[in-house]
């Protein structure tokens, strides 16, 4: 595997993850995401 491949693979993994968990920087809402749980 080549550098140029494992930066590939990493970057598609990245963007996955900014998919699922959002991220603020590049303004994308995540799909996994909700809101915080409260104890009484």
């Amino acid at each position: 595997m080549s550098i140029r491949e494992v930066v590939e693979k990493i970057k598609t993994m990245a963007d996955e993850m900014r998919a699922e968990l959002g991220d603020s920087l590049k303004g994308i809402e995540g799909t996994e995401r909700r809101e915080p749980g409260k104890v009484k």
